[in-house]
């Protein structure tokens, strides 16, 4: 009877263990979300000029980063836009456009308040060639970033992120250096 108490009191013991190890992951975890969310970004921007930097991209694309899983599935979106920009094969190309820019799509209908997705959705539809895609969203999403940048606080933006951003949007002529100097101040 004693050698039966002392083997379900170990037991207990290692299934409390492990569950204190997997809190102290999970908390590690959450706690390291926001920088990493941060890197994914910076490399998004990045890996569209820089085919070094968008071979680490994929590496980066880990779903548990993200407490938004629509936002998990804009970034898979523009990764396979952006895959498309370094593959050889016409066909190919074409293909990973769309799923990507499907992807992207779906993501922003199933949330379509969501900042960082407009974002992204801007940028691929700006640098994708107009014969391979439909950029119907550009000014919509451009409107959508000017109303509603004073959201940007509550994804913790990375000052190297902003100011990669604020030169991207400058780039794409489509916002006024009065707009620029608004959502610079919003975004920061």
């Amino acid at each position: 009877m004693i050698v039966v108490q002392i083997k379900e009191f170990q037991l207990i013991k290692k299934v409390l263990l492990c569950l204190f190890m997997s809190l102290i992951i999970h908390f590690s975890l959450v706690a390291s979300t926001p920088s990493k969310r941060n890197e994914i970004r910076e490399s998004f921007f990045k890996a569209s000029y820089d085919k070094f930097t968008f071979n680490g991209f994929q590496s980066l694309l880990k779903e548990e980063v993200f407490t938004n899983k629509n936002t998990y599935r804009g970034y898979l979106g523009a990764f396979s836009v952006l895959k498309a920009k370094y593959n050889g094969n016409i066909i190919q190309k074409l293909k990973l456009i769309g799923q990507g820019t499907q992807e992207l799509d779906k993501a922003i209908k199933n949330d379509p308040d969501n900042l960082e997705l407009r974002f992204l959705r801007f940028s691929v539809e700006f640098h994708v060639p107009g014969i391979l895609l439909n950029k119907s969203h550009l000014t919509v999403d451009r409107n959508f970033i000017m109303n509603n940048a004073h959201k940007a606080t509550a994804l913790s933006l990375s000052d190297n992120f902003v100011s990669g951003l604020l030169s991207f949007l400058k780039y794409t002529e489509y916002f006024t250096t009065k707009e620029l100097d608004y959502l610079s101040k919003k975004l920061s």
